[in-house]
């Protein structure tokens, strides 16, 4: 049975208190500390009466899950969560949790979770597609003040000069509650809604909609592994990086028996001082989720059939090894700019008045030098070059051998020496066949969008791209005739699949300069169709968005694949690939 989406859940509830007289918001700009889910309110015999609920998608449903304890140089929150933090924050609502009818009424876990809910006085709500059941009402923060005080009150002796007493058992009381509230919304973070950020295993950076949706796989080789994690991701106390990063390694040497280099990861801290540079080691483990899903939905369909027919090993495998390596080069694309920034700052050989009238070219020659030319060339480097076309499915001519030493050679691009290195670690006998190796290297090479522009044709000239110079009539003759029209995912699955997910993910990508903030607010997968909604903060990032996926449109071909980009200012739009 599959659990429903966030968005699905809203929209039953909007639909229950619509019914109920309510006006509704959703993720409503007026309170932008907090993103409230859903906020219900109406006036009835000239009072107000305001609901707030929270949503629970998960079928797993535990106390500790949603009510963790957490600790810090000496402050603990006990039963922190974000419904507690509504509490605070809109003192006279009543707060609900809304889960789904597939949850088990009589699991021990819920039962927990549900006397939790109980003693914070916290309601619930049991949400279906026909009917929307209050399971326990909830009661506002300002009625458990007033609660309290009064048995406090009633606790006093008659005979004691109460009044005195009174004053400071309701100043206690207040300055209790009142810590214990402040502190949800101190530590309650960015205004990005995720349970996570509370409980402080880390940044919340993995989307928690796209980890419960592996709870329902059912065909790829590694599915149970993708299960366990779903089923546990919530229990664990390791940040997101190291749970990544673990089950990475787990599963390279589960389907490999390669360890999985791990370098990368640590390289991260330093790239991300540059402000232009974002995170791709979270990145590429969630390019990997959101591709294994897709795969698991479409298993049993002759794309993907033929791949293991044609190739000798599963599409989930080589979609396991390309896509958690796809990036793993960035480093070194980005050497030679860290380095000079670097020295610069450090030996003081150059700075913005010019004063040592040392030319940035002639300093990147003398401060550092990575010779990748000589280093990839060596190592077998035409063979290489000869699989990764017969991959790709071009003429293995000069210009496809130009523009692979260029990009090597010259630009460092992450892409191309991520191909060429992934053939060399994946070389014969590493439970990955030769042809399934290659075409992981092809998808590779072709994800970044430079390349496969190159390659199909729809930059400026080809060989201006590759040699840097103005073409003359007979080289924009031959710019006419691409290498690679276009991908379609009947035929090239796999790299159709990293290009699409790489595309897609942007939510939880964390970067200096870097302050879009994109959401993940749905997925749906089925034989039927691929949608993978996205939402960003502004306009600005919501046009750059959408001029991105337009290039994608045109390069992409299966028109059951979508995108739905919204800006949380206004506007959506769905751009499907249709190849045009």
């Amino acid at each position: 049975m599959g659990t429903y989406t966030r968005e699905k859940m809203i929209e039953l509830l909007i639909r229950h208190f619509k019914s109920e007289n309510f006006d509704c918001r959703s993720y409503s700009d007026s309170w932008e500390e907090i993103r409230v889910p859903l906020h219900c309110s109406k006036e009835h015999n000239g009072e107000r009466e305001e609901i707030v609920v929270d949503i629970i998608i998960d079928k797993a449903i535990s106390k500790a899950a949603m009510f963790p304890n957490w600790a810090e140089k000496g402050m603990t929150i006990v039963g922190a969560s974000s419904v507690r933090f509504f509490q605070y924050y809109m003192p006279y609502a009543k707060v609900f949790w809304a889960y789904g009818h597939y949850v088990p009424k009589k699991d021990k876990n819920f039962q927990e979770f549900k006397k939790a809910c109980e003693d914070f006085g916290i309601g619930l709500l049991r949400v279906a597609d026909k009917k929307v059941e209050m399971i326990q009402d909830a009661t506002s923060l300002n009625e458990i003040f007033a609660k309290r005080l009064a048995d406090k009150i009633n606790e006093i002796d008659e005979r004691q000069p109460w009044k005195n007493e009174l004053i400071q058992t309701s100043s206690q009381l207040i300055e209790e509650h009142h810590e214990d509230y402040i502190h949800n919304l101190v530590l309650y973070g960015a205004p990005q809604f995720r349970r996570r950020q509370i409980t402080g295993r880390g940044t919340g950076d993995l989307s928690i909609l796209l980890i419960s949706k592996l709870e329902d796989v059912q065909h790829i080789a590694y599915g149970q592994q993708l299960k366990e994690l779903a089923f546990n991701y919530r229990q664990r106390v390791q940040d997101d990086h190291k749970i990544a990063l673990e089950t990475i390694k787990s599963l390279w040497r589960l389907r490999f028996e390669i360890d999985y280099p791990d370098i990368q990861k640590d390289f991260e801290v330093v790239l991300l001082l540059d402000p232009k540079y974002r995170d791709h080691f979270l990145h590429q483990f969630q390019v990997f989720m959101l591709g294994a899903l897709i795969i698991d939905r479409f298993y049993n369909t002759v794309w993907a059939r033929q791949f293991e027919n044609s190739f000798h090993s599963k599409l989930e495998d080589a979609w396991l090894a390309a896509s958690t390596y796809h990036d793993f080069n960035y480093p070194i694309e980005k050497w030679d700019g860290w380095m000079m920034s670097f020295l610069e700052q450090n030996l003081h050989v150059s700075d913005s008045s010019g004063k040592y009238h040392i030319r940035q070219e002639d300093l990147k020659k003398e401060i550092v030098q990575l010779n990748l030319g000589e280093v990839v060339v060596r190592d077998e480097f035409l063979s290489k070059m000869g699989r990764l076309c017969g991959a790709i499915g071009c003429a293995f001519d000069d210009r496809f051998q130009r523009f692979i030493l260029r990009r090597v050679a010259i630009d460092k691009n992450h892409a191309v020496i991520g191909a060429l290195t992934f053939l060399e670690k994946f070389k014969e006998g590493r439970k990955l066949s030769e042809e399934a190796a290659a075409q992981a290297a092809a998808s590779i090479l072709l994800h970044d969008e430079p390349n496969w522009q190159c390659l199909s044709g729809n930059m400026p000239g080809l060989l201006a791209c590759i040699d840097r110079h103005e073409c003359t009539h007979e080289e924009n003759e031959s710019c006419a005739n691409p290498l690679l029209h276009q991908l379609e995912l009947k035929s090239n699955p796999l790299p159709f699949l990293l290009i699409f997910c790489d595309t897609a993910q942007e939510w939880g990508r964390r970067g200096k300069g870097y302050t879009e903030e994109p959401l993940l607010e749905d997925i749906q997968i089925d034989q039927q169709k691929v949608l993978i909604h996205i939402s960003l903060r502004d306009h600005k990032g919501f046009v750059m968005k959408r001029e991105e996926l337009e290039r994608v449109q045109q390069f992409l071909k299966a028109d059951k694949f979508t995108i739905k980009i919204k800006s949380r200012s206004g506007g959506s739009t769905v751009i499907p690939m249709t190849g045009r």
